[in-house]
């Protein structure tokens, strides 16, 4: 969905703020041997510097794991972990009014 109101930023703008919050989280999810997962994703956790570049912040709830295929209970209780990627099964940066929703 695309919000029909302007949120006050041009096209290009809100592109980049998707882009670099996507690459963000691949960053987190694939750069390293151990992968960390956010696990509370959403606009308040994106901070944006003066040329409004995107900054993944308050990873409070995030993991470090070698892998997303774990029985591991303690990686599911007190997390919004569903044994999937989080960030890939609901995400929303209604701030630049886009929203995407997992199958």
């Amino acid at each position: 969905l695309i919000a029909d109101e302007a949120c006050g930023l041009e096209w290009p703008t809100c592109y980049k703020i998707i882009k670099g919050t996507c690459e963000g989280i691949n960053y987190l999810h694939n750069s390293q041997e151990r992968h960390i997962y956010h696990l509370n994703l959403k606009p308040g956790n994106i901070l944006l510097d003066k040329s409004m570049t995107p900054k993944i912040a308050d990873l409070g709830l995030s993991r470090l794991v070698d892998s997303i295929e774990t029985d591991e209970p303690d990686m599911r209780q007190g997390t919004l972990w569903d044994g999937g990627v989080p960030e890939g099964l609901s995400c929303e940066l209604t701030g630049v009014g886009v929203h995407r929703r997992g199958f």
